[in-house]
């Protein structure tokens, strides 16, 4: 009887962390967030070519930077 009654309580717990998972407030958020990051740092590799006079005047600032 014991360890039915064990196997009962680590059902339900297993169960409530599930659900816990599964729910608005849990794994479901988490994806939602990454999903959200990836796609920002995608937008910004696109937009990064698309200056490309910004990009190589950027670059010449650095290269006289670094000769000083």
């Amino acid at each position: 009887m014991k360890a039915s009654k064990k196997l009962k309580y680590i059902l339900i717990l297993i169960l409530i962390v599930m659900l816990s998972l599964a729910g608005p407030w849990g794994f479901g958020k988490m994806e939602q967030y990454f999903l959200d990051q990836i796609q920002k740092e995608s937008q910004q590799e696109n937009d990064y070519g698309k200056n490309e006079e910004m990009d190589k005047q950027v670059r010449n600032d650095i290269e006289v930077m670094e000769k000083d």
